[in-house]
């Protein structure tokens, strides 16, 4: 498949970033079954990290119900995962996810413009929302940086213990 955009950030190299087709899955298996149990527990957009669980994302975006991207080094290695959900809604869910050994290098930064822009130019989305754990300062302070509210709160790991966040396109 074509790349959609290719990054390039200093300390990583150059990523190409595509949407996930048939056949990812296994790569994409392994890209979450390689994350720490600190990363999962700040990250965990499906229930379990499966084979059927993985099918199916993979299909979502197929399909069209969802866009998902992935960011690939030249060994075709996932990276990271970013994706939009219920795109046929006016107000897209979002979630993102880096690779262990590459956070804290500017690849949720560069991600994070390009999904923004793709929901509110490509995509026409009054606005994306997301859920965020109250502890994770690091994802706290990005999405805030983006222009991301805090709209409430809700329960995720235990009572009342995330925010609901949204950014609202003008």
């Amino acid at each position: 498949m074509k790349p959609m955009f290719i990054l390039r950030i200093a300390c990583v190299g150059r990523l190409t970033v595509r949407k996930l087709q048939e056949g990812d899955e296994e790569r994409l298996l392994e890209f979450y079954k390689s994350l720490s149990d600190k990363t999962v527990h700040f990250y965990h957009p499906y229930p379990t990290f499966n084979p059927e669980t993985i099918r199916k994302a993979v299909q979502r975006t197929v399909t069209g119900e969802d866009l998902g991207l992935i960011a690939v080094d030249d060994k075709e290695r996932v990276i990271a995962h970013v994706f939009l959900s219920g795109i046929a809604n006016d107000v897209a869910g979002f979630g993102i996810g880096v690779r262990d050994y590459f956070q804290g290098r500017g690849i949720g930064n560069e991600l994070m413009k390009l999904i923004i822009r793709l929901a509110k130019h490509e995509l026409r989305k009054k606005g994306i929302r997301l859920t965020v754990l109250k502890e994770n300062k690091r994802a706290l302070h990005l999405y805030q940086k983006y222009g991301f509210e805090i709209c409430g709160g809700c329960t995720n790991w235990s009572e009342n213990d995330s925010y609901k966040m949204q950014l609202t396109f003008k």
